[in-house]
């Protein structure tokens, strides 16, 4: 697979063998251990690229993996994006929503990474499906 356009590639840079715990963007109330794979620094806020499964998938770093698993079994983070990370403040603003409102950090993760484009689908009839017509006279009582 490839990487998002504009981000670093792992191939570009190379490297130390540490971990990094990133909040991927999926609705899933935990987050993840990656190898930096010789990215160098990713410190809190950063966005990257993560393999998740089958798919790339968008996430935010929280800070340092938690150790427990050796880094060179853990799968690397594959890119990241040429932005500035995420202020901590709003990084700490994202893991006290997932917590006040018990949504999981993944899923507040993601909504904060779309910047609210999100296809929308409408249940309202389009135009080419009429609405009822509504007239007072057909109303029982106005006969």
């Amino acid at each position: 697979m490839g990487t998002v356009p504009g981000m670093t590639s792992t191939a570009e840079t190379g490297g130390s063998q540490k971990t990094v715990r990133v909040a991927v963007a999926v609705p899933l109330d935990r987050s993840f251990d990656y190898n930096r794979h010789g990215l160098g620094p990713l410190p809190r806020g950063s966005i990257v690229s993560v393999p998740f499964g089958p798919r790339q998938l968008n996430g935010v770093v929280l800070g340092p993996g938690d150790g427990t698993v050796p880094a060179t079994t853990l799968k690397p983070v594959t890119a990241v994006a040429p932005l500035p990370p995420l202020p901590p403040n709003f990084v700490d603003f994202l893991e006290r929503v997932a917590s006040w409102t018990m949504a999981p950090i993944g899923g507040v993760v993601k909504m904060a990474l779309s910047g609210g484009k999100k296809k929308v689908t409408s249940r309202w009839p389009t135009s080419s499906h009429k609405a009822p017509h509504n007239n007072s006279d057909d109303m029982p009582g106005n006969r």
